[in-house]
């Protein structure tokens, strides 16, 4: 969700419309949220929702339904939806910029994240859960279950120190997340589908091993946040708010065929800690 550099959608759009050879993928290739090095090629889609002009992006292992915006984002008129979901307040756009998942908007009061690719709609699964740890949407758009278009309060929160103190503040915060969604979505404990979900998983990412493991009594599916890390922990007002809560393009490259334990999101902020700082992480 991180910004970057101005970005006029019209007029690569434009560029779009007019290339008979290819050319989509030529232009998408210099987003940050397009998987150039998955990519096989972009071919015209068949859906079908006003604004947006629909795509197909094919990969080595799947075809994925891909939604681009019709016009520039910074078209106040363009902001004009139905069928959205929550809190759509009235929209003036003030500055857009690429992100690694899509497009991000500012506005005055709330900013939104603008999804080519999505899997399941988890942005607002997890607005959903109204948990007050997490910095969910408001509102959105959805189509066929996924998400386009999240719409945020804007956040005025820092980063948190990477200190003894505040890795047990996010690794608490996290905890208590979890705690949160197994009330919500717990599932038995299931071994085979845990490692048939491997078996799909393999061939895609070239694993050169197989992913193997026991299973123990605290291995429930659930719901998890799917992006965790601790560049998504902010702190206000003296506690650990997780941001980051949306889908987008990872979880539509990978689907996640089923809940996942909850050591998911343990590993991802744990992957580049020192023993002392996992530990304190964990311990929280």
């Amino acid at each position: 969700m991180a910004g970057g550099r101005a970005f006029n959608l019209s007029s690569v759009q434009k560029r779009i419309d007019l290339d008979e050879t290819g050319g989509a993928r030529v232009d998408l290739e210099a987003e940050p949220w397009f998987p150039k090095v998955a990519a096989s090629s972009v071919t015209d889609g068949d859906e079908e929702l006003a604004g947006f002009e629909s795509k197909t992006l094919h990969v080595r292992w799947d075809s994925i339904p891909m939604l681009l915006p019709a016009s520039g984002l910074e078209s106040k008129d363009w902001w004009e939806h139905e069928n959205t979901w929550g809190d759509f307040p009235s929209l003036l756009p003030m500055e857009v910029s690429p992100s690694p998942i899509g497009w991000k908007v500012q506005f005055a009061e709330h900013e939104a994240l603008v999804l080519p690719m999505d899997e399941d709609g988890h942005g607002r699964r997890l607005s959903e859960l109204n948990h007050a740890g997490l910095h969910t949407a408001i509102g959105g758009l959805q189509h066929e279950g996924r998400d386009v278009i999240l719409i945020f309060n804007r956040l005025d929160a820092d980063e948190i120190p990477m200190d003894e103190k505040h890795l047990r503040m996010a690794g608490e915060a996290l905890g208590i997340f979890h705690s949160q969604c197994g009330k919500a979505l717990s599932t038995p404990n299931d071994e085979r589908a845990w490692n048939k979900r491997l078996d799909i998983l393999e061939p895609r990412t070239r694993s050169a091993t197989k992913w193997r493991a026991p299973h123990s009594a605290d291995t429930q599916g659930t719901i998890t946040h799917r992006n965790f890390g601790l560049d998504n922990c902010r702190l206000k007002d003296g506690k650990v708010i997780i941001t980051g809560c949306a889908g987008g393009i990872y979880n539509a490259l990978v689907p996640s065929e089923t809940p996942s334990p909850a050591i998911r999101d343990v590993a991802a902020a744990i992957l580049e800690l020192s023993s002392d700082d996992r530990q304190s992480f964990c311990e929280g």
